[in-house]
């Protein structure tokens, strides 16, 4: 289908797909419409920056406890070992030599590297199965490093089997796809694609290692991966330091069964700086995990219960925003939970002095999980909702899913639901204590979490407040060391696929945040596909998000030219001598978007940025801009974004202002048919005598049309030769 074609007509956004009632604040039922799930004409950029500034704002800006992958949102700022979380780096494409080295260095193989390694030096290909978590993504990078010379590259975690099969392999390259999920390929097709995989592998002279946890049956060259002994990989990772055998005993019985490999490590660093035993261990979260599981053996009463439940998915909120959210909780629960309701044909109690029930004061009381704390807010500081150790959370919601069965996880659904379409009013930091504490559920339970709130949101029944917690519950999950980010491409694509519109408007969103930043070729590929899927009502914001998702690699320093590479491969090629051919005009309004998206680190255009961090990437930028200035109606803003990227060099970098913009002179010159030189040089002009601009930006716009100039002259003079 064309660009310019339209899609059939379509259902608008779903109902809810269980009997779920909308909600308006915290529970109670609401007949009042919601929107379409699509932003109006020439809104979607806002909504984009909009999403994405509020995002970054929160979770990178703001107090985060992302220890150990655990988002604990809400200002908890006294959190043991509380940072900031980091953006993770992009999960596809080529692995730098230093990425390659920092996996390997200090690696403790397990008892099943031999066999992989047999396994892949003579067939080429292993899979390596095992659950999340246990080290198979770096003992695949081990092992392909042990037989390449050449490059590592990432696949994407989302690829069938009938299209690894196909793809074409380089000689002496590695192969990874981390975390491989399942596809719809039947055991008979699979067994026949797996071996001609091997043989595409072989044959090109390259290797290729698959880790996945998918329970299904695998390739003849499956090994089942395990941890590395614990003592192996602590004795690895101190790396020499001297600790003494006693303690290091001491650590080892106390390692949990199910240890993460990334977690032992960081405990063998502590030792090594010098760290108590006990407080090395406290990266497992040991003494938490008992706490909350004995305060749960307790049998605490109903009302307890539902605190704490209500404080994993509003961890942060002020005092108000959380009592308003446990009502509605415990409103919901007594419907959804028979024995939580009173009987019909109970007795009235025995009438009872008045009393004020002091809620506050049993919230926080004595041997609970539950306290208060005082949270910069400002020039003020506000009172918070808080578990006492962040770490309680996840601790919580686990014991949770082990003792409570669907009718109170149904209550929670529709609580939430009703908590994200309305109570955002109240508090808008509540969404993104709602979206972490998804992301944290699902690390338990994956499924629970795309049924009954990532599928039905992301649809667009609650409007776009849905759809953005949708989005940011994705983020979160691609933020986190567990193994949840492939799953997150995989819910992404199948957004990006579906009939809904509001549907794939979230996918739209979700490729633009750290979704695109961990799968920059796989955002790029789902964004093209969906615009030239034809659906006008999508073509703008798909456009934009290309667009966005440039700026944020660039401001991350980051994959950028994954972006400008495949969007320059689409434009027709070029011989300044010949006649232009006009690339599509859908083609040409996304990268007019893309010389003007702002850099999210100082606001002025990303594409300098760009320029200045990869001058070799200048002829690149050039085609793209000269492909946009030589389209009539799209002319004037390529101009204007080139006068605006010149004022700019002067504050990116004003030692390689000049060199930067006489490069990038010399290769528009080159990018440029003949007859367009004269117009550009004297339209620029133009350009800059109505705009009021630093005078920096004068001199560099004479140094690139100088650049230009003597281009024109080269040229001219090997024309006359």
């Amino acid at each position: 289908m064309s660009a310019d074609e339209p899609l059939p007509e379509e259902p608008e956004p779903e109902e809810a797909e269980t009997d779920q009632e909308s909600e308006d604040a915290f529970g109670e039922p609401s007949d009042q419409p919601l929107d379409d799930g699509v932003p109006p004409e020439g809104a979607a950029g806002d909504r984009l920056g909009h999403v994405q500034q509020q995002f970054v704002m929160q979770v990178f800006n703001g107090t985060v406890d992302a220890r150990g992958g655990v988002f604990g949102h809400g200002g908890v700022g006294e959190a043991r070992g509380n940072r900031a979380p980091q953006r993770r780096p992009a999960e596809t494409g080529r692995l730098t030599d230093e990425e390659v080295v920092e996996a390997v260095t200090g690696y403790a193989r397990p008892d099943a590297y031999g066999g992989a390694f047999d396994t892949l030096s003579k067939h080429h290909l292993v899979e390596l199965w095992g659950p999340a978590g246990i080290g198979k993504r770096t003992g695949a990078i081990a092992l392909i490093s042990e037989l390449v010379d050449g490059s590592v590259m990432l696949l994407s975690p989302t690829l069938t089997l009938k299209e690894l099969a196909a793809r074409k392999y380089q000689r002496g390259t590695g192969y990874v796809v981390p975390g491989r999920v399942a596809d719809a390929t039947s055991a008979e097709d699979a067994d026949h694609l797996w071996r001609r995989l091997r043989n595409a592998v072989r044959d090109a002279g390259a290797f290729l290692v698959v880790t996945t946890a998918v329970q299904a049956a695998g390739p003849r060259w499956r090994v089942v991966w395990e941890r590395p002994a614990p003592r192996r990989l602590v004795l690895a990772a101190l790396g020499g330091a001297e600790v003494a055998a006693e303690v290091i005993d001491q650590v080892l019985e106390q390692v949990p069964e199910d240890f993460r490999p990334q977690d032992l490590v960081e405990v063998a660093r502590r030792l090594a700086a010098g760290a108590t035993p006990e407080d090395a261990l406290e990266q497992f979260a040991l003494s938490a995990s008992a706490t909350v599981a004995e305060w749960f053996r307790a049998g605490p009463n109903p009302r307890a219960v539902l605190e704490v439940t209500a404080l994993a998915f509003t961890a942060g909120s002020g005092v108000r925003t959380y009592e308003a959210g446990l009502a509605g909780l415990e409103t919901w629960m007594a419907r959804s939970v028979p024995g939580l309701a009173p009987p019909p044909d109970a007795e009235p109690e025995e009438p009872a002095v008045p009393t004020l029930p002091a809620n506050r004061e049993a919230l926080v009381r004595d041997g609970g999980l539950i306290c208060t704390r005082q949270v910069p807010d400002g020039v003020r500081t506000r009172t918070v909702v808080a578990f006492r150790d962040p770490v309680y959370r996840e601790c919580v919601l686990a014991e949770l899913c082990a003792r409570f069965d669907s009718a109170f996880w149904d209550g929670v659904s529709r609580w939430l639901s009703g908590t994200v379409r309305s109570g955002l009013t109240v508090d808008p930091q509540l969404q993104m204590s709602v979206a972490s504490g998804l992301a944290l559920l699902a690390r338990l339970e994956v499924q629970e979490v795309e049924r009954s709130y990532l599928r039905p949101w992301s649809g667009g029944q609650l409007g776009w407040v849905g759809q953005q917690t949708a989005v940011f519950t994705l983020w979160l999950m691609c933020l986190a060391e567990d193994g949840l980010a492939p799953v997150a491409l995989s819910v992404a694509e199948e957004w990006a696929a579906d009939r809904s519109r509001a549907r794939r408007w979230s996918a739209v969103v979700a490729f633009t945040g750290e979704l695109g930043l961990r799968y920059p070729h796989e955002a790029v590929k789902q964004l093209w596909a969906m615009l030239e899927s034809g659906d006008p009502r999508l073509r703008e914001s798909v456009q934009q998000a290309l667009a966005r998702l440039f700026g944020i690699l660039a401001s991350a320093g980051a994959k950028a030219s994954v972006i400008t590479g495949y969007l320059e491969r689409k434009l027709p090629p070029v011989d300044s001598r010949t006649a232009v051919v006009r690339p599509p005009v859908v083609l040409l309004e996304v990268l007019h978007a893309l010389l003007s998206t702002p850099d999210e680190r100082s606001g002025g255009p990303a594409v300098m940025s760009y320029l200045c961090d990869r001058p070799e990437k200048t002829e690149q930028i050039a085609r793209i801009w000269a492909a946009v200035i030589c389209y009539r109606p799209l002319r004037r803003g390529a101009l204007t974004a080139l006068a605006g990227g010149l004022e700019e060099l002067e504050l990116i970098d004003r030692d390689t202002a000049a060199m930067t913009a006489g490069r990038l002179g010399e290769a528009l010159a080159a990018a440029l048919p003949v007859r367009e030189r004269d117009l550009f040089t004297a339209d620029l002009a133009k350009v800059m005598a109505n705009s009021h601009r630093r005078p920096e930006a004068d001199v560099l716009t004479e140094v690139l049309l100088a650049a230009v100039s003597r281009s024109h002259r080269r040229t001219a003079v090997e024309d006359g030769a």
